[in-house]
């Protein structure tokens, strides 16, 4: 059994379920993000290239809805313009988005604007996928963060 198939689907704020920390330095944004054990994250899509950093923990991942492959810390990898990221966390997971900042933008709503796109088809696709199985399953919350 696939490890989605035995939790509910709750659509929450990314910021409700990861603890979520933004740092600056000139030309480089951080964004820190605390993935909870027994959570599925939906992250948006993005629109540069970045750098990702798992500092801490334990998760099974699926980019742009392919092959899930098991990532344990520490991992550095690279997602590409067009990336969507699930990941379903077995620990608690420390991981850091590494990405540009040429004008050296400290505001988060405009910054969130610039690199990602929350509403694609590919993730209206995988929340429908997860829906049916809520359905068809009982356990655990699922939550996403879209």
């Amino acid at each position: 059994m696939n490890t989605l198939e035995s939790y509910k689907v709750a659509l929450v704020d990314v910021q409700a379920i990861c603890d979520t920390e933004h740092y600056w330095q000139p030309g480089v944004y951080i964004r820190k993000m605390l993935g909870r054990a027994h959570h599925i994250f939906i992250g948006a899509e993005h629109k540069e290239v970045h750098t990702n950093i798992i500092v801490s923990g334990s998760f099974d991942l699926s980019v742009n809805g392919g092959p899930i492959q098991r990532l344990q810390a520490p991992v550095i990898f690279t997602s590409n313009i067009g990336d969507q990221k699930t990941a379903y966390f077995h620990t608690d997971t420390v991981w850091l988005n590494i990405m540009s900042n040429a004008d050296n933008e400290t505001d988060v709503d405009i910054l969130d604007k610039r690199y990602v796109i929350k509403d694609t088809e590919n993730i209206r696709n995988m929340v429908s996928k997860l829906r049916v199985l809520e359905q068809e399953t009982h356990g655990g919350d699922l939550c996403l963060g879209l």
